[in-house]
């Protein structure tokens, strides 16, 4: 009877695993190209004035060409959150775009309680990151999740630090079964850095549904 306890539950668990989406083929990242087109983005809505909104913002940038729009998510809490994502997410839509929300840059407070030493729980913040993508886990309006936007490349502790959770980050946005691709701004910045270094960025881009870079080089 152990023993037949013991095969169910090992089974059960292993079931539970398998619903969790794992890491896009290439494949899956191509059909998820196919279908979503070219993206043509702006970042972050500022207003140009006194004023404006960001549905006026995204208008303007509708008549420019554009037809997407990535953006920092804010809120002090997973409701405020998602409030503030359902509005700018509503917004998008009116103007025929879709968005790509950047979840690491407003809550940096993760990170500097983590770096000061004053550990905040990771329990606390994978609570608040499944919340907020699981709220929006099948919503084809958003294109894709950046988990973390241009993580810091010039401290080894640092990057090292950021690095594992970034690829937290990504197992936890699959563990609530995103259907929309996991990525994060990793390569932003190769220079002076050392191989050690560079395979930590590597290690946490391996874990990514599809590749972004920034480039802040001009011809």
């Amino acid at each position: 009877m152990k023993r037949l306890l013991f095969i169910a539950l090992s089974l059960s668990i292993a079931l539970s695993a398998s619903a969790y989406r794992k890491q896009m083929t290439e494949k899956q990242a191509w059909e998820w190209h196919k279908r979503v087109g070219v993206i043509k983005g702006f970042n972050q809505p500022e207003p140009a004035y006194t004023g404006q909104t960001n549905l006026q913002i995204m208008q303007r940038a509708k008549a420019l060409g554009f037809n997407s729009v990535r953006f920092w998510i804010q809120g002090n809490n997973a409701d405020e959150t998602i409030a503030y994502l359902r509005q700018m997410i509503a917004d998008a839509s009116k103007c025929g775009m879709t968005v790509s929300p950047v979840i690491r840059n407003i809550h940096d407070w993760f990170y500097e309680y983590y770096n000061r030493g004053e550990k905040q729980p990771l329990d606390m913040y994978e609570k608040f990151i499944k919340r907020v993508v699981g709220a929006f886990r099948g919503d084809e309006r958003i294109v894709m999740w950046d988990v973390w936007n241009e993580p810091d490349v010039w401290d080894y502790d640092r990057t090292r630090q950021e690095m594992e959770i970034i690829i937290k980050l990504a197992d936890w946005c699959h563990e609530v079964d995103a259907t929309q691709p996991i990525t994060s701004s990793i390569f932003w910045d190769t220079t002076n850095k050392s191989p050690i270094e560079h395979n930590y960025r590597r290690l946490a881009e391996s874990k990514m549904d599809v590749h972004n870079f920034h480039s802040y080089e001009l011809a």
